[in-house]
């Protein structure tokens, strides 16, 4: 079992209700269960670390373009603003490269940066499949005057 991923273990199930499924995992499998809620937890705080981003990148960004333009540096002690606060917790968080893979924002080489940005724009494409998957069927249903599939589809 150990070669299985996850995804793989649950389409052998695919007629099992998926919070059945979820119970099934924790008691046959619980390593791999814990492996899914350990990536989980792993996207909840990809989230947390996007809205810091989100609030601070861009200050932070512009902050050190003026003091490099000024010549001035950061004086230790000093009191700092709450973007270079936030951004010392950003340079913290970490973020994943694949493979079990992970570094902090603070540690990312260039090169690290574009693995990242090349899984990405993978993601970005399978959510972009998605969509469209999506807006086919509601055209499809809007055509033939269908609410849901479940009404026109013969199991």
């Amino acid at each position: 079992m150990s070669d299985m991923t996850f995804t793989e273990w649950v389409k052998q199930f695919p007629d099992t209700p998926s919070s059945d499924l979820a119970i099934r995992c924790v008691n046959e499998e619980p390593t791999m269960a814990a492996e899914v809620l350990i990536e989980r937890i792993e996207n909840v705080r990809r989230g947390q670390v996007r809205a810091i981003e989100q609030e601070t990148f861009a200050d932070v960004l512009r902050s050190v373009a003026v003091r490099r333009a000024e010549g001035t540096i950061v004086v230790p002690g000093a009191p700092r603003t709450a973007a270079q606060i936030n951004m010392g917790v950003l340079l913290q968080e970490r973020f994943a490269l694949g493979g079990g893979v992970f570094v902090t924002w603070g540690q990312a080489t260039i090169e690290q940066h574009e693995r990242r940005i090349a899984m990405l724009k993978v993601m970005v494409g399978g959510l972009q499949e998605t969509i469209e998957r999506h807006e086919a069927t509601i055209q499809q249903l809007r055509e033939i005057g269908a609410r849901c599939l479940d009404e026109v589809v013969v199991a």
